[in-house]
């Protein structure tokens, strides 16, 4: 049967041609609207990444949290606690809490300032939160006087306004008056690219008093690394060990009279499996707790894909079904085309079951000869559009991001077995004309 049906498919070979010609555009309009969906897909989930681990929860205080009624201590505290700590720390599935504390200082070198969000943050935690340096190390002493500075941090450092160059240095748990020139930033190598100043040549006074540094106790620190960039949720950040900003916020609210809360800002919590991310945040909020979570967000812009790719692929299929019509209509005219044909092989004693499965047979074959057509044009055309030349020469020669098409396997293999099942469809209706046409009147008319 095999034979006999290829042998028929190639007798009329331009009928047949523009018929798999039609499955071909079919398949191509379908596989690429699907591989754009799953592109772009691919494309928000890697982006998300580059702003924090998906695992990792971000938890502050909430409006009515439970941990007040849970622990008798701190009930007037409108920030989180250690008794909020320990209880993040013994739920099931949390791998590590580590708590944190941010304020806004400003930083100045001899010649340039910035304005940076600073972040206390436990130095024996941060090689499990993601942390990585390009330049120097991660924080060592929960007491030193040291900083990693977030890659963006470094790169906003703007020319300085102002300066008051007799402003002493004093560390907030001494009353000694140490002079600058003992403290000064090492960030290890040059960096890799361009920023406003010489990491390692500059010395950094810091001050809380964002207007001013004449009227400010100032604080000096140890710039030890510089992350590496990447990653959106820490890029702009500067982080020193949690102990240390405790004492200089506490230094600088009594030099000004204010009282100091140590309550934390916020409390990372990091889930040991990736799929128990949402059941542990759901958990956490029920307990009255504000949760921010990037894996939740990244979920519900899936499920916008999701049906952004289904549409994609309902306007494929259109033409898909209209090839579809194609096999039909090919099929039709070959049995009227060959009466005499299918009532000889009922004379010699071919069943009405053979006669069904060769014109099937022919259906199956237009449709998978397409469909392995349409694939490969498919890969072509994606790996055309997706290489660096094509990108470069639609964004004017700069370099421009790839478009994001994504042909797995699975879609691969679902597109050829969906192709044949289109060409078994659609020829079965013409298989069922063949298998009930009489011989006899098939061979006395022609």
């Amino acid at each position: 049967l095999f034979k006999m049906a290829r042998e028929n498919l190639f007798r009329r070979k331009l009928r047949t041609g523009l018929t798999i010609l039609s499955i071909v555009i079919g398949t191509v309009s379908i596989v690429l609207m699907i591989a754009l969906g799953i592109g772009i897909q691919d494309n928000v989930k890697k982006e998300f990444s580059n702003f924090g681990t998906l695992n990792v929860l971000e938890v502050s205080k909430g409006k009515a949290a439970v941990k007040t009624d849970r622990f008798n201590e701190n009930k007037d505290s409108t920030g989180l606690t250690d008794s909020d700590v320990q209880f993040l720390s013994d739920i099931k599935g949390v791998e590590a809490v580590a708590p944190t504390i941010s304020t806004t200082v400003k930083l100045t070198t001899s010649n340039h300032e910035s304005y940076v969000n600073m972040i206390g943050f436990d130095p024996s935690l941060m090689g499990q939160f993601g942390f990585k340096v390009k330049l120097g190390s991660l924080l060592q002493d929960n007491d030193s006087f040291e900083a990693v500075f977030g890659d963006k941090a470094v790169e906003n450092f703007k020319k300085k306004v102002s300066d008051n160059p007799n402003a002493a240095v004093q560390r907030p748990d001494t009353d000694e008056v140490v002079e600058e020139d003992q403290f000064q930033m090492t960030f290890g190598p040059p960096p890799d690219k361009a920023y406003p100043f010489e990491p390692l040549e500059e010395r950094y006074k810091l001050s809380f008093d964002l207007q001013s540094l004449e009227s400010d106790r100032l604080f000096s620190l140890d710039g030890v690394g510089v992350l590496k960039e990447g990653d959106s949720m820490k890029d702009y950040n500067v982080y020193v060990p949690l102990n240390l900003l405790q004492k200089l916020l506490k230094s600088y609210n009594e030099a000004k009279g204010i009282e100091y809360s140590s309550d934390y800002s916020q409390i990372s919590v990091k889930v040991t499996d990736m799929n128990e991310v949402n059941t542990v945040k759901t958990y956490i909020e029920s307990m009255g707790y504000s949760v921010f979570s990037l894996m939740s967000i990244l979920e519900s812009i899936n499920k916008t894909l999701g049906v952004l790719q289904i549409a994609l692929g309902a306007i494929g299929g259109i033409s898909l079904f209209v090839a579809g019509i194609g096999i039909t209509n090919t099929m039709v005219m070959a049995i009227t085309e060959r009466k005499k044909e299918i009532g000889i092989m009922k004379v010699i004693g071919a069943t009405v079951k053979d006669i069904k499965r060769l014109f099937l047979l022919e259906a199956s074959m237009i449709g998978l000869l397409g469909g392995i057509f349409g694939i490969a044009l498919c890969i072509a055309i994606s790996n055309l559009i997706s290489s660096p030349i094509f990108s470069q020469a639609m964004s004017g020669g700069n370099t421009g991001s790839s478009f994001a098409f994504s042909i797995p396997v699975w879609l691969i293999i679902s597109g050829l077995i969906f192709t044949t099942a289109i060409g078994l469809i659609s020829g079965y209706l013409p298989a069922l004309k063949a298998m009930k046409s009489s011989a006899l009147e098939a061979i006395r008319n022609d």
